[in-house]
């Protein structure tokens, strides 16, 4: 797994719903969550949004095939800190890194 090979990454999780994620423990012990917009129950941006109201602290990067500004912008409201296409995702290493520093990406 290329995310597990990049240096300042110690573990790498996966789940197959935004509801398995939320009654996950381990979800609060997330740095950066790279989140699909578009999943089966609750989509992304509710995720984001609930975790922002809950002040969970998590570092929220937005994916997605769709190319949306209506997406995008209701993501950045809802609290993320970035928005980036599948297809364009480059060099993994580079987006957590601008990330963890406090940046964003779009």
């Amino acid at each position: 797994d290329t995310l597990s090979q990049i240096e300042c990454v110690s573990e790498v999780l996966s789940w197959n719903s935004a509801e398995v994620f939320l009654r996950d423990p381990k979800h609060k012990t997330l740095d950066i969550l790279f989140l699909d917009i578009m999943l089966p129950g609750m989509n992304g941006m509710d995720v984001v949004k609930h975790l922002t109201e809950k002040s969970e602290g998590i570092k929220v990067v937005m994916l997605t095939n769709m190319n949306s500004d209506e997406m995008i912008f209701n993501s950045i409201k809802n609290g993320a800190l970035g928005y980036l296409l599948k297809s364009e995702l480059g060099e993994m290493s580079h987006i957590i890194d601008v990330i963890v520093k406090g940046g964003a990406m779009i």
